[in-house]
């Protein structure tokens, strides 16, 4: 099992505020490689380099929204030496009461 800086990571998302011109991100919850955010505009996922993580955008996020959490998110990691890099889009679908899919389109 790979053992991911999550602590950092929950830092980087609380230390963004709505002075950074971004929305309020907060972290819900983590799954695997996964984190997910109070809103599902977008996630982030861990890579085997510990200091990087991919930012995957939900196609039915809108961009203006989205853009702002993003280069905030981008600016507290560096700041850490945590680096967030462009992922994939996704597609996020409630299952039943207590499950979600994901499905990751292609690169954009």
């Amino acid at each position: 099992m790979t053992l991911y800086p999550l602590g950092t990571v929950m830092e980087i998302i609380e230390s963004i505020g709505a002075a950074d011109g971004a929305p309020d991100l907060g972290f819900s919850y983590a799954y695997e490689d996964l984190v997910f955010l109070t809103h599902n505009a977008f996630l982030l996922q861990f890579t085997p380099n510990g200091k990087e993580m991919l930012i995957h955008r939900n196609v039915e996020a809108d961009e203006d929204e989205v853009s702002p959490g993003i280069a905030a998110l981008m600016r507290a990691g560096a700041k850490e030496r945590m680096f967030f890099s462009e992922g994939r889009q996704y597609r996020m679908k409630q299952e039943d009461d207590e499950h979600i899919s994901i499905d990751f389109l292609t690169q954009r």
